[in-house]
């Protein structure tokens, strides 16, 4: 109970000023009531241009009316005390003329007038109105003379200014502590709220299990609450160049996902108002009513992001607000660098647990290769010791047994030491101008008994006449094998495989057109990395190295792979390659 009556009468608290209203309320039937006596003993000796009982009544019924409005409105306590202040010095004014100026019995209304006037405004206007307002009945003092001026007029009306200044001077120098007090009680109360908002943001930040977009919200939410606060928005850079993307946002004509191109951002660790670029003040419409605070957010992935604060501008934020932003950039910097090693952890996880599957597929693939041509190998060794003793038929289908086996063979050992060559470096590309038909041609020729097997079809609308294109020919020739027999592979019997080309101005795109189940969107960013299997294929597949030799090939060209689906079902494997023309013309120049 004493700490809450302590907190009651504290300067901070709102309950000391009410009382301060019922205080001068009381004041005001004090001084009528005080009026009314002095009336009452000393008549008005200064005479009186009215009738005194009807002016009384007049005088009773205003100031009932006003004790009403002063109890259910509470305007000194709301600030918005102008018009009972003008209506107190109108009516103070009337009184006096009325009842004989200085010598008249209402003089101690002024003294209420003198109060009123040293509690509703600051020091320096209040001591300037007082000044003022002393003046002014001053000479309603003497004008309200009805009967001819005593001789001591002067010093009375001298002694009363000096009194109505003392009032009004002590209430408005103890008017003026109690506001210093409260204003400094508040900004200590303001303080510790943002502490205690910051340290709450602490708290929610960690629950935001190191999300970015969470993190961001959470900050937007929180800097929201400043009264001042129009809107509040986080930027984050993008992949281009001097583009940002909003990644949180309270103003609705600038939502999430928006992005936009904003020059000399990146130089400003912080900027206000017309500071800033002009084109984030253009993108965001700053008008003359609406200023602006950016601060940087250095822990963003790649560069700089910003917090963007609107505010009035005819109401900056002071230097504790600034300071209370910044803390809140530094927790969201913070939160944010944590939450990018979080995600680099995870992804270094994941990579790890990736490679790991991969390892184990690879082993598991590698062990099926190499062991189902070795028992092929291992049955046929007893036949090739009697192989004499065989009919020639029987000798001729031991001997391409013995001969295929050996061929995978070879294929699965040449793919590893390729890739094995392929990442560490060694490998070199030696481009040279050829025909890109007559290398077609003789690789559908090496494959078509592959196809004619399954009585699949190889075609191309390529002509004799066709292009040259700049590449290494051997190499070229293994990235379209490679391309095609998988999609002999994966076609089904009596399927079409087709080989498309285009040319560019800077470029040729060669794409093997297939009939087969097609690659998960899923599984198409990772179908060219190194073991890499996709799971619905793994009965055809091999140990996953074909498409990553035909990658790294092509980016050794200088050029780009990639696999899409075709709209009647199968799939399309597309690369390019530098063209011919283009790169002699840059080699002439």
């Amino acid at each position: 109970n004493k700490m809450i009556n302590t907190l009651k009468n504290s300067p901070c608290s709102n309950a000391l000023f009410r009382r301060l209203e019922r205080y001068l309320l009381s004041a005001r039937w004090g001084v009528i009531i005080a009026a009314a006596a002095i009336s009452g003993f000393e008549g008005f000796p200064g005479g009186s241009l009215v009738p005194v009982l009807p002016l009384w009544g007049i005088f009773f019924l205003l100031n009932l009316f006003l004790s009403v409005y002063i109890w259910k409105r509470e305007p000194f306590y709301k600030n918005k005390a102008a018009l009972l202040l003008s209506i107190d010095l109108l009516q103070t004014t009337l009184i006096l003329l009325l009842t004989g100026g200085y010598r008249s019995a209402f003089f101690v209304f002024t003294l209420l007038l003198a109060a009123e006037i040293g509690i509703v405004f600051s020091w320096n206007m209040g001591v300037s109105l007082l000044v003022g307002s002393g003046v002014w009945f001053s000479a309603i003092n003497v004008l309200g003379q009805t009967n001819d001026l005593q001789a001591y007029a002067a010093y009375v009306v001298v002694s009363k200014f000096a009194t109505f200044l003392v009032v009004g001077i002590l209430v408005s120098a103890l008017s003026e502590q109690l506001r210093r007090e409260k204003a400094a009680c508040q900004k200590a109360n303001t303080v510790a709220e943002r502490m205690k908002n910051l340290n709450a943001l602490f708290f929610r930040l960690g629950e935001s299990h190191f999300d970015i977009q969470r993190t961001l919200n959470t900050v937007i939410e929180n800097a929201s609450t400043l009264p001042q606060v129009l809107f509040t928005m986080a930027l984050l850079p993008a992949e281009e160049k001097d583009t940002w993307e909003v990644i949180a946002s309270n103003l609705e004509k600038h939502p999430k996902g928006e992005k936009v191109e904003l020059l000399d951002l990146e130089k400003f660790s912080h900027c206000i108002g017309t500071e800033c670029p002009d084109s984030l003040l253009r993108w965001l419409g700053s008008t003359s009513q609406t200023d602006l605070l950016a601060l940087s957010l250095s822990a963003a992935p790649k560069r700089s992001g910003y917090l963007l604060i609107g505010y009035p501008h005819y109401e900056k934020p002071d230097e504790e607000t600034f300071t209370y932003l910044q803390s809140l950039a530094q927790e969201t910097n913070l939160a944010l660098r944590n939450a990018q090693l979080y995600t680099q952890e995870m992804d270094h996880i994941e990579k790890m647990q990736r490679f790991e599957r991969l390892q184990a597929t690879f082993f598991s693939a590698i062990s099926h290769e190499l062991k189902t041509p070795l028992s092929v190998l291992k049955m046929l060794m007893p036949s090739l010791t009697q192989l004499s003793n065989l009919p020639d038929s029987v000798q001729a289908e031991v001997l391409e047994s013995v001969s295929h086996n050996l061929d995978r063979l070879e294929v699965l050992i040449g793919d590893l030491l390729e890739s094995a060559r392929l990442e560490v470096g060694s490998v070199q590309i030696r481009p040279r101008p050829f025909s890109l038909y007559r290398h077609l041609e003789e690789i559908f020729s090496d494959l078509s008994p592959l196809a004619e097997g399954k009585e699949q079809f190889l075609e191309s609308k390529l002509s004799e006449n066709d292009l040259m294109i700049l590449a290494d020919p051997t190499r070229f020739d293994q990235i379209l094998s490679n391309l095609l027999l998988n999609a002999i592979k994966f076609s089904p019997t009596r399927g079409k495989i087709r080989v498309t080309v285009e040319t560019g101005k800077a470029e040729v795109q060669i794409c093997v057109l297939d009939e087969g189940p097609g690659v998960p969107a899923e599984d198409r960013q990772q179908i060219f990395d190194k073991f890499y299997v996709v799971k619905e294929q793994k009965a055809l597949s091999g140990v996953g190295l074909g498409l990553f030799i035909c990658r790294e090939l092509v980016r050794l060209h200088g050029g780009r792979i990639w696999v899409e689906d075709r709209s009647q079902g199968g799939s399309q494997f597309c690369f390019t390659l530098p063209n011919e023309v283009s790169n002699e013309k840059n080699l002439n120049n």
